[in-house]
């Protein structure tokens, strides 16, 4: 276990409270004082049936000088994306923190890959990590972290870091997805329309996936007992008699019980 500094957990809660305006050029700039980096760009996700996408890019200590235009290399990227060594992420089932030494750890190895030859040696940079953003099948976007080759790869403590913020901004940014924000109106009057409590709302996802009084119990970590007096109440709340019937009033609200509603990574 890697040990933080009072200063880098205060930016960290900072990072993570961040609010949604500008957010993912806030992230970049807070998150530069505990982890350095030379070059940051930060996509949002596209998604497509057979194809997963990164679009309007934010970039930060971009040099410039090195190149034309940022947005040239991201139209170069385009070309390969495909046959990015990395983009099998994109469709993994939760987000991850990769870096570039973790899916190919031989230097030179990485050296021969498009991604070095077209986009990372005509920047000067060499060491790449990447946190892919993925919440409820969604693809919502990438934030890539680079530094030159004279400087070291990015350590375990700083993809500790990575991997405890991660969580946080996958459904911060999952609440700004149009998905997200369709998801959480509709928790939102399901559970005004019967008064019902966060508790009680999760416990009804349970039951409608089929779960126990025994296993909701030891999901949520409470007794038993509590549940079935969480049932009681839900029960009179949705005027019905039993979990059939609750089940059955949930289909016809067209409440999407298999949907990621109401979870918080």
């Amino acid at each position: 276990m890697s040990t933080l500094t009072d200063e880098e957990w205060l930016i960290i809660s900072d990072i993570i409270l961040t609010s949604d305006d500008e957010m993912r050029m806030s992230f970049l700039k807070k998150l530069e004082g505990i982890i350095p980096f030379d070059c940051a760009v930060f996509y949002l996700g596209s998604n497509t049936e057979d194809q997963k996408k990164l679009i309007n890019p934010i970039f930060i200590k971009h040099p410039y000088q090195k190149v034309r235009n940022p947005n040239d290399l991201c139209n170069e990227y385009k070309k390969f994306q495909n046959r990015d060594f990395g983009n099998w992420v994109y469709w993994l089932q939760n987000s991850v923190v990769l870096r570039d030494s973790d899916i190919i750890p031989t230097s030179v190895e990485r050296e021969k890959t498009e991604m070095y030859q077209k986009i990372l040696f005509p920047l000067g940079m060499y060491y790449g990590c990447g946190l892919t953003f993925i919440y409820d099948n969604i693809f919502l976007g990438q934030a890539s972290l680079y530094r030159a080759k004279g400087h070291s790869d990015f350590t375990d403590k700083e993809a500790f870091i990575l991997n405890y913020i991660t969580p946080h901004l996958t459904h911060r940014m999952y609440q700004s997805h149009p998905r997200g924000k369709y998801q959480m109106n509709a928790k939102g009057t399901f559970c005004r329309k019967y008064h019902l409590t966060q508790r009680e709302f999760e416990i009804i996802k349970l039951i409608c996936k089929g779960y126990s009084n025994k296993e909701i119990s030891n999901n949520l970590f409470v007794t038993e007992e509590t549940i079935k007096k969480h049932n009681q109440h839900i029960f009179s709340k949705m005027h019905v008699e039993s979990r059939s019937q609750l089940i059955r009033k949930c289909t016809e609200e067209h409440f999407n019980i298999n949907s990621n509603m109401g979870r918080f990574p």
